[in-house]
C-alpha cells in the first residue's frame, strides 16, 4: 500500500513540475512577420493603376547619355505627357510621350515611335521603334542607356 501511495505521490509532483528551458535560448513564435522587436505589415500589393503611376513617376525628369567620342543627348520626360529632347544642349525635338505595357513610348514624329526599357536603377534603355505598327528592336551594341539626372 505504501508502494502505491509513493507512485501517486511522485505521479502528481512530476506532473505538476514545468519544464525549465534556457535562458538564452529563444521560444518559438508564430508570429512570422516580427522582425527584430518590430512588426511589419505585410506588403500590401498594388492595383495595376498605382503601379502605372509609380512607373510613370520613376521616368518623369531628365535622362543623359555622354558618348565616347564626346556629345551628349538628353531626353526630359515631363509630368504632362510631353519629352523635350536635346543633343549638345541644344532643343532638337518636342513631342508626345506614354507608357504602354511597361516601356516608354516616344513618338518622334509623326511616324515613329521610339521604344524604351526602364531599367530597375531608374535609367532607360532605347531597346526598339515602332514605324507603320511593326516594331523593330535595336541590336544590343546600338542600344543606348540614359542615366536619370534630374
Amino acid at each position: 500500500m505504501k508502494f502505491i501511495t509513493l507512485i501517486i505521490g511522485l505521479l502528481v509532483v512530476g506532473c505538476g513540475k514545468q519544464e525549465q528551458t534556457d535562458a538564452n535560448e529563444s521560444t518559438p513564435t508564430t508570429n512570422t512577420n516580427e522582425v527584430s522587436g518590430t512588426t511589419e505589415k505585410p506588403a500590401k500589393e498594388l492595383t495595376p493603376e498605382q503601379k502605372q503611376k509609380a512607373l510613370r513617376d520613376s521616368v518623369i525628369g531628365g535622362h543623359e547619355h555622354v558618348y565616347k567620342e564626346g556629345g551628349t543627348q538628353k531626353w526630359v520626360f515631363l509630368e504632362d505627357g510631353v519629352y523635350e529632347w536635346y543633343e549638345d544642349g541644344k532643343k532638337q525635338l518636342e513631342d508626345k510621350w506614354s507608357i504602354s505595357n511597361g516601356e516608354i513610348h516616344a513618338a518622334i514624329g509623326s511616324k515613329v515611335i521610339a521604344v524604351w526599357r526602364i531599367n530597375p536603377d531608374k535609367s532607360i534603355t532605347w531597346i526598339a521603334e515602332i514605324q507603320g505598327g511593326k516594331r523593330t528592336d535595336r541590336p544590343k551594341e546600338h542600344q543606348t542607356t540614359f542615366k536619370k539626372i534630374k
